[in-house]
């Protein structure tokens, strides 16, 4: 599933769902070519001269076959898109219980990085991300070279959850922040409700952060294979 969100402005997103009959590369890469062509602001926002910053899940250690991180060939294919329309890719995320080197690893997705020279930035450094529109949290701090980017290509991985049932694009998106800094999140907002108010708040932030000119927010989400 593909999808662009066009910041605080925006009314409605555009949404396009892609058949993945298997978990093969060749029909995975199929299905993504679809995926991001169904969306017209791809070829406007990802283009020569524009830095896209793919945000994996890579929440912890995990084999391809367990569903829980972005699969491989999913990240492999969204890479060769990217740079098809020429513009230059980073890659990366912020594990909640294991480092990134670890789980890049175990997923299978690091030897795809190495092998396409994607680049993978230093996380650990810090800025401010305001969230003016927030209902209950209006500042965190997340990763700089995350928003530094032109424009953020969301990878989630659908999956369910035990705060917020299911895990997607606004999920994901929690990864922005440092993974020992998320431990103190769960704490402000322990329960679901709160929680899925967290997630909305800080989402409301990234958009507003990546509707400027020049600037974009899109989602794939992978669902080849769903986690329950």
């Amino acid at each position: 599933m593909a999808e662009q969100e066009q910041g605080a402005k925006a009314s409605r997103a555009r949404v396009a769902l892609e058949r993945c009959e298997d978990s093969g590369a060749a029909e995975i890469r199929a299905a993504v070519r679809r995926a991001m062509a169904a969306i017209p602001e791809t070829d406007a926002l990802i283009r020569p001269g524009r830095t896209v910053f793919l945000k994996l899940n890579l929440v912890t250690n995990a084999a391809r076959a367990d569903g829980i991180c972005t699969d491989p060939e999913v990240v492999r294919a969204v890479v060769e898109e990217v740079r098809a329309r020429g513009a230059r890719v980073q890659a990366g995320d912020n594990p909640a219980i294991a480092s990134a080197s670890s789980v890049l690893k175990s997923s299978g997705i690091g030897p795809v990085l190495q092998e396409l020279e994607v680049e993978t930035p230093d996380l650990s450094k810090t800025c401010v991300l305001a969230c003016p529109r927030g209902d209950r949290f209006r500042e965190f701090q997340v990763s700089q070279a995350i928003m530094e980017a032109d424009v953020l290509l969301n990878l989630p991985k659908l999956k369910t959850h035990a705060l917020t049932y299911m895990s997607m694009s606004m999920k994901n998106l929690f990864g922005v922040i440092p993974g020992t800094r998320k431990a103190r999140w769960h704490m402000k907002a322990p329960h679901a409700d709160m929680m899925a108010g967290l997630f909305c708040d800080l989402y409301s932030g990234i958009a507003d952060h990546f509707s400027g000119e020049g600037r974009g927010l899109l989602h794939l989400c992978d669902g080849v294979t769903a986690l329950e």
